[in-house]
């Protein structure tokens, strides 16, 4: 596999540059991009560096590592690579973070009128520098961003609103809820007009076709597994990077000849699944429940569903969605449904559930279901027959398949119909006896006359 491209992101790319030449007209000292974590928000950065430093200014980076690390330790990271960087600076500009404490015991005991004066120097010791040359600071992981540091590049910020300075920092938008010294930061930098902000989309399903097309040029362009990696991934850069390198590496699937049954049953890479696992880690035991409860009743949501098949009180459920809300990993929609933000991270909850738990929620959303008919009837039947089929009750699974295929010729949705047949008798196989003999003995007839009928209708379109 080819060395992973760059594509797309051209309009923010587009976006930093204007910053760019516009630092020492008042326009906005800090830039924040945010997106999924995976998004693509570090290697935007990256790819604008050459023209950052092209332009004139010195490149800075600093990190937050995690919510425990020490205070200003981005920025203290940042100008300590601009001293080893630069061999001939003065006292004057150097130790910018000498006075400043370096745990959070330390910063907690400093007077409020100590760390204005630490913060006064630190702006003054930046002018000097920006005597010299133009700086560009970018730090990354913000949403581990400590109060004390997010309230120094508050400062910063304002008080170097005409110098040639551009701070960039980077959060994952899952994690802002988590972080309120960070949505407060955000709001006073919007009101004092300092503040520009960038949120990275998905890939679409051109730039995933143009990113195959380079990884691997001789089945890039297969449609189908442009839609499946952009279905399975939801056109996140880096977990489609991850699908591709896991399909080529463990060559999981023929890729000069796969078919769409291959491409379902490629696995997902450890890479991914460690990502998202990450996501749901700290969650409350109540709150990671139910969100393993939707993921079995699937993707979307049903609000009346999901209270009956949790069993607790309805404000109590109310307060755990809006805490899944606010950390993204599930989104509202308007009919009083809730959707999963991302269809891998579904699966990776789903996969968390023990077996027996999982087949008794399953038992539970099937009976739960029978007393919800707002989708059409052959839908209700495929659903429940899945729900049942996988908690292990095959006999009432073969009944709504056998149901389902029978609703779905009423409508004409032949292919549907044989698939709900195929289903039905696949959960029966190898069962002994007479007892199914009949309802088998009809569904093998009404497939074998679908099946005439659907050749049938394909031979007149092409006629």
């Amino acid at each position: 596999m080819k060395e992973e491209p760059f594509i797309g992101r051209e309009a923010e790319i587009s976006v930093l540059k204007e910053a760019l030449s516009r630092t020492e007209e008042g326009a906005p000292k800090m830039m924040l991009i945010s997106g999924e974590l995976g998004i693509g928000k570090t290697r935007l950065v990256n790819e604008a560096r050459p023209h950052i430093e092209e332009e004139g200014f010195t490149y800075l980076h600093g990190k937050c590592y995690d919510k425990n690390s020490d205070p200003y330790l981005p920025l203290r990271e940042a100008f300590d690579r601009y001293e080893h960087k630069e061999e001939e600076l003065t006292p004057e500009v150097t130790g910018f973070f000498s006075a400043y404490p370096s745990s959070e015991h330390e910063d907690t005991r400093i007077l409020r009128g100590e760390k204005k004066t630490m913060f006064h120097e630190t702006l003054r010791r930046i002018r000097v520098l920006l005597d010299e040359q133009p700086l560009f600071v970018f730090l990354d992981d913000l949403q581990f961003g400590d109060k004390s540091t997010l309230n120094l590049i508050y400062y910063l910020s304002v008080n170097l609103r005409n110098e040639p300075i551009l701070f960039t920092g980077a959060y994952d938008e899952e994690e802002l809820q988590t972080n309120p010294p960070l949505r407060r930061i955000i709001q006073r930098m919007n009101e004092e007009g300092v503040l520009k902000e960038i949120e990275l989309k998905s890939m679409t399903f051109g730039e995933i076709q143009t990113l195959l097309e380079k990884l691997i040029p001789s089945t890039g362009s297969s449609t189908k597994l442009i839609r499946f990696l952009h279905s399975r991934t939801g056109g996140n850069p880096l977990f489609i990077k991850e699908f591709v390198r896991y399909i080529v590496d463990e060559r999981e699937i023929d890729l000069e000849s796969f078919s769409t049954k291959d491409i379902r049953d490629i696995s997902m890479p450890g890479a991914v699944t460690g990502i998202l696992n990450k996501q749901i880690e700290d969650l409350h035991k109540r709150t990671r429940n139910v969100l393993q409860i939707g993921s079995v009743i699937g993707r979307k949501i049903e609000y009346p569903l999901i209270l009956q098949v949790t069993d607790i009180d309805e404000f109590e459920l109310l307060d755990e969605l809006d805490t899944l809300t606010e950390k993204k990993l599930l989104r509202e929609d308007s009919e009083d449904s809730f959707w999963f933000t991302h269809p891998l991270l579904m699966k990776v909850v789903y996969d968390s559930i023990p077996k027996l738990k999982k087949r008794k929620l399953h038992e539970r959303t099937a009976e739960a279901m029978k007393e919800f008919k707002n989708k059409k009837v052959y839908i209700n039947y495929l659903e429940l027959a899945d729900h049942y089929e996988k908690a292990g009750d095959l006999s009432l699974a073969f009944q709504y398949y056998y149901k389902a295929g029978k609703e779905c010729e009423k409508i004409r949705a032949w292919r549907i119909a044989v698939d709900s047949y195929d289903k039905a008798l696949q959960v029966i196989e190898g069962q002994d006896g007479e007892e199914r003999y009949e309802e088998k003995k009809d569904i093998e007839n009404r497939t074998k006359f679908l099946k005439d009928e659907i050749k049938e209708q394909e031979g007149k379109r092409v006629a």
